[in-house]
This record gives structure tokens, C-alpha cells and sequence, in this order.
């Protein structure tokens, strides 16, 4: 069943509820009015009749077919003497003497009795009440009044069926107005679906989403509108990885491919040192090529999606055990200085960065020169004792495959940052690098202070 059809039903099973609900209420509340109406009627003919020392019957009239005598023209009228004989019959009808009437009769009381009876299929509603002499206080036994309530069920009647044609009609304007509204709301969804499912059978990323509504549909096409917008993007930067790593495999290939065709070609002309050098160049490039497709992979990781769950650490534990691993691989001293604060972080990513920044640090650093790791709360710095970076690559050395001049006889992929950089936004941190005014650079990055892990 469509959205639209069950908002449609739901509004129709909502609007018979409240009619019926309505409906019964209204009718119940009529009823009860209008019998109560009838029953103040008879207490006042019989205050009537009793007070007029029970006045002799009026004229007959027609009742149904049948000639009768009323009390004021249209009720039923007897007198009951205390031995339950009828004194005075201002009708020939069925009007029962029940059981409570004849005892309320031979009873020295004024109580009043009020019964619902059936006289030859019509409904009446009697009102019987003990008679005193109020001299001698003596029993002189009761009144009986009936009135016929068939004309009080009929309109109860008709009533119950004016409402329920009402309630029909409301039932089938609130089925109609919910298909029409539901038609109205379901209309962008049914749009934002239809897009959907164009971008899934062209992959066309370019499209628009429509997003001026300020209700709800409005804030989910504001986010299909982000997610599309997220989805080119990551696509735009997957096809520039592609074309970059592409430029960057070239040249190690091509070299590699050279030395060994190099090899092939000249295998018996060449001297056992010119081999060397060429078997130890295609080696180079062989271990250059492995290292770029390993920075590649760890670029092209989804940081959010590693698996790995965020831990609260502390910051300069984990850039303590790093520099540990670092000690062995170089001669320069590395040295952590500062006050550290905890994190919230995928602990083998942040060894990641820090271990990049450091490999970083090593290779532009003068040799015998001290490293030293700064920490500032959530914050690490590497700082090296090299030449610096060219004023113009400051901006560009986070950027993926970005070498400077200066760069291009060192090793490397000019990856290393940018993975860093992915690590560390990926964590909703920033990175920064800088020249110090005493000579060399300084990298690094600011991480968000640790929160409630999600």
C-alpha cells in the first residue's frame, strides 16, 4: 500500500471515529433530554390532577385509529381506589396495572412511580403517585397518567439518521481531503524518489535537489541535496587520486622498465658493476613503487569506515610510543616537550599521522640536529632543524603528490602529509605547517579535546 493511500485511510478511520463517537454522544444526549423533558411533563400533570380533586376525563381523542379519553387531550388517564379497583377509566385501553402500581394504591403514601410500558405496540411512559386526604390523612389511593413517547423515538430516530448522513458525508470529505493532502505532501518525496532512482541508472551526480521547503520534506531533500553534493565529491577526488597516482607510477615504471630492458638487451655486454647499478636501481624503484601503493591504500581508506572504534587516549602516550619506534631509525635525537591532553581518536590512524610527520621531520632535518615533538593540549607539532619550506609550497604541501623543487631528489611519494591530513580531518581536526623564525619547519596538527564517543 502507497504512503498515500494509508494517509488517505488513516484520515477516513480518523473521521468515523469521531462521527461515530459524535454521533452516539449526540443522540444518547438528545434522548436523555427529551425524556427527561417527558417526565417533567407527567410530574406536573399529575401535580395537576391531584390538585384539581382528579378532575373527570375531556373528550376522546384519536390515538392510532383508536378512540380514547385523555387528561388534557393527549395522555391517558385513571384513578385507582386502595383496593387496586379502577375509579375512574378516562380510557378503554390496555394501560397495565403492574404489580408496584397496586401496592403504591393500597398504600398510604404520595410516592410516584415512573415505568416505560407497551400498550398495543406503542411505547408509553406512565407516571403513577399515591393520593391523601389531606384533612383526615386517609389513603384514597392513586393516579395514573401515560403519555405515548412514539413520537419522542421518532424524532430520537430521525435524528440518528440526519447524523448519520452527516457523518457519511464528513467521512467521505476527510477520505477525499486526505488523498488530496497526502497527494500535496507525498508529491516532493515521490520526486526526490524518481531522482533517486535516475542517479542510480545514469550515476549522474550533477543533478539538483530542490530545497526552499522549511518543513520536513524540506530538511530531507537538504539532506539528499548534502548527500549527493558528498557523493561528487568523493567521486571527484577518487578520479583525481586515480589520475594522480597514475602520473606518480609512471615515472618508477618507466625507470624499473628501462633497467630491466636495460638487462634483457645488453645482458652479455654489460660489466658486473653496471649490472649492479642497474639491478640495484630497479630495486629502488621496486621498493618506491611498494611504498606508493601501500600510501595509497592508506589514502584511499575511508577514515570513518576503518573499523576501528574511537578510544579516549592520551595524546602524549601514544606520541611517546611512536617516538620509541622512531629511535631506532635515525641518529637525531627526538625529544617530546609540552603538556598533553586526552583525545578521542582510532588509535593506529593517530600513530599513523604522527609516524608520517615524523618520517617527515627525518628527511628535510640536518643531520645530528634534535627533533623535538611539541604537545599543547590536543595539539602536536613536529619540529625539525632542515631548510624550511619555499613560501609558495606552504599552502600545497597537504595536497596529494605534491613535491617541491627542493623535494624531487629526496625519497618519497609526496603522500605522507596527505595522509595525514585525511587522518587527522577525518577525526574533525585541523592541520598546519609553518616555518620557524630560528630555522626549519613546523607540522602538525589540533584534534578535537576528548568527548562522549558515539
Amino acid at each position: 500500500m502507497t504512503l498515500r493511500w494509508r494517509w488517505a485511510l488513516t484520515l477516513g478511520v480518523a473521521a468515523t471515529a469521531i462521527s461515530l463517537l459524535v454521533l452516539i454522544a449526540s443522540t444518547l444526549l438528545t434522548a436523555r433530554e427529551l425524556r427527561a423533558q417527558v417526565d417533567a411533563d407527567l410530574q406536573q400533570r399529575l401535580d395537576l390532577a391531584i390538585e384539581g380533586d382528579l378532575p373527570r376525563p375531556a373528550p376522546p381523542f384519536e390515538l392510532r385509529g383508536r378512540r380514547r379519553a385523555p387528561v388534557n387531550l393527549d395522555a391517558l388517564y385513571r384513578v385507582i381506589g386502595p383496593d387496586g379497583q379502577v375509579i375512574v377509566e378516562a380510557t378503554e385501553s390496555a394501560l397495565p396495572i403492574t404489580d408496584a402500581v397496586s401496592e403504591l394504591a393500597s398504600t398510604a403514601t404520595t410516592d410516584r412511580i415512573l415505568e416505560t410500558v407497551m400498550i398495543e405496540g406503542d411505547r408509553f411512559r406512565t407516571i403513577a403517585g399515591g393520593v391523601l386526604d389531606r384533612r383526615a390523612a386517609v389513603n384514597l389511593g392513586a393516579v395514573q397518567i401515560a403519555v405515548s413517547i412514539d413520537r419522542i423515538d421518532d424524532s430520537i430516530g430521525s435524528l440518528a439518521r440526519r447524523s448519520t448522513a452527516i457523518a457519511v458525508l464528513l467521512i467521505v470529505a476527510a477520505g477525499g481531503a486526505g488523498w488530496v493532502l497526502a497527494g500535496r505532501a507525498v508529491e516532493p518525496l515521490e520526486e526526490l524518489s524518481a531522482q533517486a532512482e535516475r542517479i542510480a541508472a545514469t550515476e549522474d551526480l550533477t543533478a539538483t535537489v530542490a530545497t526552499t521547503r522549511p518543513d520536513e520534506i524540506g530538511r530531507l531533500a537538504s539532506s539528499f541535496a548534502t548527500m549527493i553534493g558528498s557523493l561528487r565529491s568523493s567521486r571527484e577526488q577518487q578520479q583525481r587520486l586515480v589520475a594522480d597516482a597514475g602520473h606518480e607510477f609512471r615515472t618508477p615504471l618507466t625507470a624499473l622498465r628501462t633497467n630491466l630492458e636495460t638487462l634483457q638487451r645488453r645482458r652479455g655486454e654489460l660489466t658486473d658493476a653496471q649490472t649492479r647499478e642497474l639491478v640495484d636501481a630497479a630495486v629502488a624503484e621496486s621498493i618506491e613503487l611498494s611504498n606508493l601503493a601501500t600510501e595509497l591504500v592508506e589514502l584511499a581508506s575511508d577514515t570513518a569506515a576503518s573499523g576501528e572504534d574511537l578510544t579516549r587516549v592520551d595524546l602524549g602516550t601514544v606520541a611517546e610510543s611512536v617516538v620509541h619506534r622512531f629511535a631506532s631509525r635515525t641518529t637525531a635525537p627526538i625529544t617530546v616537550t609540552g603538556e598533553t591532553g586526552e583525545v578521542l581518536v582510532r588509535i593506529s590512524q593517530l600513530e599513523r599521522a604522527i609516524a608520517n610527520l615524523l618520517s617527515n621531520a627525518i628527511t628535510w632535518n640536518e643531520p645530528g640536529e634534535p627533533i623535538e615533538l611539541h604537545l599543547a593540549g590536543a595539539t602536536l607539532l613536529v619540529r625539525d632543524r632542515g631548510p624550511g619550506i619555499p613560501e609558495a609550497d606552504l599552502p600545497l604541501i597537504f595536497e596529494r603528490f605534491h613535491r617541491s623543487d627542493s623535494a624531487r631528489t629526496r625519497p618519497g611519494s609526496g603522500l605522507g602529509l596527505s595522509i595525514v591530513r585525511h587522518i587527522i580531518e577525518g577525526h574533525g581536526g585541523e592541520v598546519s605547517a609553518r616555518n620557524r623564525t630560528d630555522g626549519g619547519a613546523e607540522v602538525g596538527f589540533t584534534l578535537p579535546g576528548a568527548g562522549r564517543a558515539d
